[in-house]
């Protein structure tokens, strides 16, 4: 967001374009050297500091969540690295609909939660809030990033998008269309079922859960 701001600040402020610009371009050359995480083939998900430390001694956080989408988004990160990318978040965080917020998988600093529990207390529901949940605003983000970088044709996107959406918006097998109010959720289950439709067509489905209506999934 802040490489994008600074982007936007070259063009509304002619006079101090060229500044705006060379600090974007400090940042690019910089990103990937504290948060491209090899290994994983992902970006880490914050740098950990204890007071006031440079990046050179913060420790990484390995866990996979959609925020790595936000840098190709914005093309503070691009080619080969950047199809990786999004390789990672198709293959870890995204469900119909959705990008999980958390990857399944042992991590250190936090627990993966495949079911977002309604019935249960506010404070258990919090623990999968953040850690697992589906969340449905960040889903377009993931496919015009894929159409920029030539992951998917702009079709295969749209297609996509809106089967799932649809399915969410309408479905009678879960009650979306009822408990909802024919619009999209907040969130949904982290997990993928198959059902089937009227006509035994089979078909990817994650259970719409939090509130209905949900201005952030709707604006997106």
């Amino acid at each position: 967001l802040w490489h994008n701001a600074l982007i936007r600040m070259s063009r509304l402020d002619e006079g101090s374009s060229q500044k705006y610009l060379e600090r974007a371009e400090k940042m690019k050359q910089q990103f990937l050297e504290f948060f491209w995480n090899e290994g994983g083939q992902t970006l880490f998900d914050v740098l950990g500091t204890n007071g006031a430390q440079t990046p050179k001694d913060a420790v990484p956080d390995p866990a996979v969540r959609f925020n790595q989408i936000f840098p190709v988004y914005f093309g503070l990160v691009e080619g080969d690295t950047a199809r990786r990318i999004l390789v990672s978040t198709r293959d870890r965080l995204l469900i119909p609909g959705a990008l999980r917020s958390l990857a399944e998988g042992a991590w250190k600093y936090a627990q993966y939660y495949p079911h977002y529990e309604m019935w249960k207390p506010c404070e258990e529901r919090d623990k999968a809030y953040h850690n697992g949940t589906g969340w449905n605003w960040p889903y377009p983000f993931y496919w015009v990033a894929a159409v920029r970088q030539g992951f998917v044709t702009a079709q295969e996107a749209l297609e996509i998008m809106r089967r799932d959406f649809i399915h969410l918006l309408e479905d009678p097998f879960t009650s979306g269309n009822i408990i909802y109010g024919g619009s999209l959720p907040e969130i949904t289950d982290a997990t993928i079922v198959t059902l089937k439709d009227l006509q035994g067509r089979e078909y990817p489905y994650a259970y719409p859960k939090g509130c209905g209506e949900q201005a952030w999934s709707v604006g997106t």
